[in-house]
């Protein structure tokens, strides 16, 4: 059925019982998906959506984002709430510019050095405790460190844009 919706820009699944995304593979003109809160474990079949601008997978099982690497245009994405501790993949993300890991199982940022474009960072509730990787993000303006194990931010101060949020 999918299929003749070739030309698809924007899907919301969001909050349904979806679990199979195979489908999806047809939609190659697609900018926009949230997947949040569904019951995505397997985004391999995202592989095909290069026109991909913004993902959502929050609160989802996802663990594996490899299949990440093919989406180069990807701006926007929403990791947050998933079963993500490895970000590797996301070295290939060049476009990306704002990225949410809040609530994840995240430690290691250093795979993060490689987006130049990165504005906006939510690492909030996750398990980093160094952030001198992010020296490297000149264009980083926003960085949400709450409820992290983030004790020493002085590896910031060359980024004289960024603006840091931590909540007691």
């Amino acid at each position: 059925a999918l299929t003749a919706l070739s030309e698809l820009r924007t899907l919301s699944l969001s909050r349904t019982q979806v679990q199979d995304i195979t489908a999806l593979t047809a939609l190659s003109e697609l900018r926009t998906l949230s997947l949040s809160r569904t019951q995505v474990q397997d985004i391999t079949a995202l592989t095909a959506l290069s026109e991909l601008r913004t993902l959502d997978l929050s609160g989802t099982q996802v663990q594996d984002i490899t299949a990440l690497t093919a989406l180069s245009e990807l701006q926007r994405l929403d990791l947050s709430r998933t079963q993500v501790q490895d970000i590797t993949a996301l070295t290939a993300l060049s476009e990306l510019r704002t990225l949410y890991l809040s609530g994840t199982q995240v430690q290691d940022i250093t795979a993060l050095t490689a987006l130049s474009e990165l504005r906006t960072l939510y690492l909030s509730g996750t398990q980093v405790q160094d952030i001198t990787a992010l020296t490297a993000l000149s264009e980083l303006r926003t960085l949400y460190l709450s409820e992290t194990q983030v004790q020493d931010i002085t590896a910031l101060k060359k980024l004289t844009n960024l603006r840091i949020f931590i909540e007691a």
